[in-house]
């Protein structure tokens, strides 16, 4: 704001906001629900039963037992408790896993996720023009679809990661290092041909929180080409076992071409986590077209986290409030666009698509030079590529304008890179494509960029919350009720609501 007064009065509004945010509001919102895609296998709902109350819903999310968070260091050989009650809670029974890969060799097959066409789609029949090369991207003819296994299709021979659980090789990786800080990142995930964006969007989100990455796959069977997903599953911890063969295609128009994966991947193409962790999400769902129709990042955040989660109108929501929760050491935050939106309007966002919301940066204003305040969001596509082209993208003259906007992101390589799907975009122009704003909020939250610069502890951040946390969430912009992941309301060419 240019004048005292206006500043004076925008402290005020702001403060009353964050203050709203950190203690707690007293009202309590309507559920947010969506209908479940159609499942041949009549698998188990991915998310809690819709509580009475988002106040009732946090407080089950967040109870102990609930919790997606360790309650003790792993280094010592105990599991923690969502680690604990998956194993105790598996969809396959680990005994019988163990047998069935002694009987078959070292590459267990499962049984309950056929490497077929009943585990690619609902009915079991291909849609027409179902494979292409990316969701939306042109589709893909004179090729073959086969399983294959990670040495099959990854770019390099032989494994480059190492295990945290046993120090050996492994596939899921491709760090050398156990550190799963550095293993897990939100650049590695990218979408393949199915619509789960909203799904691949939470995943990257997921990847943030040091405690979410130690205990989402079980590495402990992997010499016997088994994984243990954990995913929270009807109102508990579960364990979801799936192998290690995923569907791929192969040109048949080069000889001796290369398999690629169809569905989700990892970007450097010599890891395998993204995959894994999607096919349990596939089949609990029943197959990979079901869980390919559309649904929300709040949902898909709620299977990875545990957290409770809740998707708010993009209007309701105030800037104080949407960088608080980015901010926050225990929340994820993503984004739907609108549909519905001229592609020269939308310059370079995808309708209809999801995308996590990774940073918020407010740079102050300096009137000695002009400038007004600027409030940036960085956002990801999880296609990897495909990236908003106007003010303040990757290249665009607003940096050169502004060096104290290149200062207050903190890193300087974040505004030149190249297409890799994730650019930074003004508030202002945020909110006139896109529709909604997920939220989740996890106990003891740990996200790596807050640990690495303040070295937040998870006890200590709760006893800062003095005991309010339950009622933070109910209090965030309005609630969007049986919304898929893309926004259906209309608005004009120049991005003119329509109410």
């Amino acid at each position: 704001m240019s004048s005292n007064s206006g500043i004076l009065v925008g402290t005020l509004v702001v403060g009353a906001l964050i203050a709203a945010y950190l203690f707690g509001s007293k009202s309590e919102s309507s559920d947010t629900t969506t209908d479940e895609p159609v499942q041949k296998k009549q698998p188990a709902s991915p998310v809690p039963k819709a509580p009475k109350s988002a106040r009732t819903a946090t407080q089950e999310a967040l109870s102990p037992d609930l919790s997606s968070q360790t309650d003790v260091d792993p280094s010592d050989g105990q599991l923690s408790r969502r680690m604990a009650q998956a194993r105790s809670n598996p969809h396959h029974d680990e005994t019988d896993i163990k047998a069935e890969a002694a009987a078959c060799g070292s590459n267990w097959t499962d049984p309950d996720f056929p490497h077929d066409d009943s585990s690619l789609f609902v009915t079991g029949i291909a849609p027409p023009d179902w494979l292409r090369d990316g969701e939306r991207g042109k589709v893909l003819k004179n090729v073959s679809v086969s399983w294959k296994r990670p040495h099959e299709f990854c770019v390099t021979r032989r494994p480059l990661g190492v295990s945290a659980s046993s120090g050996n090789p492994t596939w899921l990786y491709d760090d050398k290092t156990s550190d799963l800080d550095e293993n897990q990142t939100a650049q590695d995930v990218q979408q393949g041909s199915t619509g789960d964006c909203y799904f691949l969007s939470a995943l990257a989100l997921a990847t943030r929180d040091t405690n979410a990455c130690r205990d989402l796959i079980d590495d402990s069977m992997e010499e016997h080409g088994i994984y243990g997903v954990t995913l929270y599953v009807d109102g508990k911890w579960t364990m979801v076992y799936v192998d290690n063969c995923f569907p791929c295609y192969t040109s048949n128009d080069v000889h001796g071409a290369k398999p690629k994966p169809i569905y989700a991947k990892s970007t450097s193409g010599k890891e395998i986590w993204p995959m894994v962790v999607e096919k349990a999400w596939a089949k609990v769902h029943g197959s990979y077209q079901a869980i390919g129709e559309g649904g929300l990042i709040a949902h898909a955040l709620e299977a990875l986290t545990g957290g409770h989660a809740r998707t708010a109108r993009v209007g309701s929501l105030p800037w104080p409030q949407l960088k608080a929760a980015v901010d926050s050491h225990d929340c994820f935050v993503g984004a739907g666009s609108l549909s519905n939106l001229e592609e020269k309007f939308l310059n370079g966002i995808v309708g209809g698509h999801a995308y996590s919301i990774l940073q918020a940066v407010a740079v102050p204003a300096d009137e000695d030079k002009g400038n007004e305040e600027l409030n940036l969001l960085l956002l990801r596509n999880p296609w990897s590529h495909g990236e908003w082209k106007g003010d303040w993208s990757d290249g665009s003259r607003m940096w050169d304008r502004r060096p104290d906007a290149v200062t207050a992101i903190g890193d300087k390589a974040k505004v030149r890179e190249g297409d890799d799907g994730a650019f930074f975009i003004s508030y202002d122009d945020f909110i006139e494509r896109f529709a909604t704003v997920d939220f989740c909020r996890i106990k003891n939250g740990q996200l790596k960029e807050r640990n690495l610069i303040h070295k937040v502890k998870a006890k200590a951040a709760d006893a800062d919350d003095g005991g309010n946390d339950n009622d933070w969430l109910s209090g965030i912009g309005d609630p969007v009720s049986h919304q898929t992941s893309a926004h259906k309301k209309k608005r004009g060419k120049k991005g003119k609501k329509k109410h």
